[in-house]
């Protein structure tokens, strides 16, 4: 098992709203162009009025820290959502189901 940070943008038309980080836990290091699952949660269940989200997120950038050992940061697609609280509903579900750290901007 590997651990790798993660970071995710949340978005709207013309705005972000926020953005999703920390570290999770993958049988294999992804690489840029592979999609991460995030269906099956880490912890509790999915949320029934979370509705629709891309619960798959392309790997778009990745940094490999030099003499850290096995450190990598995955940069992940963003998530567009039609509003706040959607994107704070999506917040939410990242840091209750897979122990994610949410940093709403507004």
């Amino acid at each position: 098992m590997h651990r790798v940070y993660v970071d995710i943008s949340l978005l709207g038309i013309g705005t972000a709203y926020g953005r999703v980080s920390g570290s999770i836990d993958v049988e294999t290091i992804p690489q840029i162009g592979d999609q991460l699952s995030f269906g099956s949660p880490k912890h509790g269940e999915l949320p029934a009025e979370i509705g629709e989200i891309p619960y798959l997120l392309r790997v778009t950038d990745r940094i490999i820290a030099v003499n850290a050992g096995d450190v990598v940061q995955l940069s992940l697609e963003g998530i567009v959502t039609e509003t706040e609280v959607r994107a704070r509903l999506v917040m939410a579900f990242f840091e209750e189901c897979h122990g994610l750290f949410a940093e709403p901007y507004i």
